[in-house]
């Protein structure tokens, strides 16, 4: 209760300390608007022109301040469990007089739902930003700058970056679709990261998106780039087209610590490597569907990336991995327009920028440090558990609607269903273990180890609670037991899970 009160106190201490600077500004302005006709009178004129003088240092310094504050702070926060809660405490307090200092108002986003997938977290925070923002642009009359500050995890980043440019790119709508050139550079937002990895008080770092197409392709950054093919030729030939970006800020480049930093950087890359291929997971959370035949391996300096966000000058970093990006594409594959699967150690606003820069259907993967590399599913093993998922009814409701001779409904339900059906296969996916086989229409079918059995049927029931539309399930020892368990999934009231091992 006393913490409580002693906050209270504070944040009274605060507004008391703003509207008594804004009385002192305006009894400053009024001051010297008033003593300019007492300054004619010989009477007292030097201690009015003292008095006049200040008010106009005094007027002049709160405006000033007043003018460098720019736009309207938003705090982006996605914890996870485990993450330490006194230390984040501490950073919003120290940083709520940085934001205050530098932006007309600030606020937190969320409050964190705390639950479901990374996706879906990050959607609901978006939300209530645009919320909060749509309310203060009504009070305030005009539209402020927007820019966010994150504290995520490099996953939770990535997914962020990806939905900002969706939402807030303001592009020339008149721009070519396979224009890689404009991507990110028209995003309406500010965006910054917080690390607390060095500094207790925590440091801000920013990449400005509108410069990274403007950076010069001569600016010298310190980044290496290797291309490397995976797997044999006539396994790449039958898969889809997918490159790994194996992306890795190197810790140290000065000489006594490099051969460390090199042993870091090989182990990091000789794993990464080993789940693109499907060579073996190595703590990755990867599954099939992740399965690269090519990687672009980026090494960048961890010293030199971390001075250019601290100054603000780092966007060539950005504009180099964008270059060898659609420069590996283009030779390897005729396109830039390849998703990608990113395996990275660096700060979490380079994954926010993976998130800008990369194509739909892209993906950041995780590293679970609590997956021992022996636990992790190899994807070419056999499996504990086939389960088959397929929606209800779909097929049905779409010929109705056909026959009905309403193609624009049709059009509609179809994309709706496909919609929830990504969304469920992204959420299933995230249960480590769960490896994609094969995916159409609107069924699939996962394979597991017997332990992620709760976890993909929690999945599954968390997708029907959120989603109106109809999923049967069915799992067995193998495809055979599975089928005869989704047949009857859909003979017992459709839209549950049946299986038996």
């Amino acid at each position: 209760m006393d913490e409580i009160g002693m906050a209270r106190k504070r944040f009274e201490l605060r507004h008391w300390t703003g509207d008594a600077r804004q009385l002192v500004f305006w009894v400053a302005v009024a001051l010297t608007v008033g003593a300019i006709p007492d300054l004619s009178v010989n009477v007292s004129a030097a201690f009015l022109l003292v008095v006049w003088l200040g008010a106009v240092v005094c007027a002049a310094v709160i405006w000033f301040v007043d003018k460098r504050k720019e736009g309207i702070a938003v705090y982006v926060e996605l914890q996870r469990p485990g993450d330490r809660e006194t230390r984040h405490k501490d950073l919003v307090r120290l940083l709520n007089q940085r934001l205050s200092r530098s932006h007309k108002g600030w606020f937190r986003a969320g409050p964190d739902r705390g639950e479901g997938s990374i996706h879906d977290r990050v959607d609901w925070m978006l939300r209530t930003i645009e919320y909060r923002l749509e309310e203060m642009r009504i009070q305030a009359d005009y539209k402020p700058t927007v820019f966010l500050y994150l504290r995520c995890h490099l996953e939770e980043s990535f997914v962020l970056g990806q939905r900002v440019s969706k939402i807030w790119d303001e592009s020339d709508p008149l721009a070519a679709p396979g224009d890689r050139a404009a991507v990110g550079s028209n995003l309406a937002v500010r965006v910054r990261s917080v690390s607390d990895y060095e500094r207790r008080e925590g440091e801000i770092f920013e990449l400005d998106f509108s410069k990274v197409t403007r950076t010069s392709k001569a600016d010298p950054v310190d980044v290496q780039i290797e291309v490397e093919a995976l797997g044999a030729a006539h396994e790449r030939a039958r898969r889809r087209p997918k490159l790994a970006i194996v992306l890795y800020a190197a810790k140290e480049k000065d000489a006594a610590k490099g051969k460390n930093a090199a042993k870091g950087y090989q182990s990091f890359k000789d794993s990464a490597l080993k789940a693109a291929s499907g060579e073996a997971p190595s703590g990755y959370v990867a599954n099939r569907d992740d399965v690269c035949d090519h990687a672009l391996i980026i090494s960048i300096s961890s010293d030199l990336l971390i001075d250019g966000l601290r100054n603000r000058n780092a966007e060539g970093f950005v504009n180099r991995i964008q270059e060898a990006y659609e420069k590996c594409c283009m030779e390897t594959y005729g396109s830039n327009e390849v998703p990608v699967r990113i395996f990275m150690q660096g700060p979490s606003i380079l994954a926010f920028a993976a998130g800008v820069l990369f194509p739909e259907g892209s993906k950041l993967i995780s590293w679970n440090p609590t997956l021992p590399e022996a636990s992790t599913v190899n994807v070419s093993s056999e499996y504990d558990i086939i389960a088959i998922v397929d929606g209800d009814d779909i097929g049905s409701g779409m010929e109705r609607k056909l026959l009905e001779g309403d193609l624009s409904s049709a059009t509609a339900y179809s994309e709706k269903f496909g919609s929830a059906f990504d969304r469920l296969l992204r959420r299933v996916q995230e249960v480590p273990g769960v490896d994609l086989i094969s995916s159409g229409g609107d069924s699939a079918i996962f394979g597991f180890p017997r332990a992620s059995l709760a976890a993909f049927e929690d999945a599954v029931e968390v997708f029907r609670s959120t989603h109106d539309v109809g999923m049967s399930c069915g799992y067995g020892r193998d495809c055979q037991k599975a089928f005869v368990a989704l047949r009857l999934a859909k003979t017992s009231g459709k839209n549950v899970t049946r299986g038996e091992l």
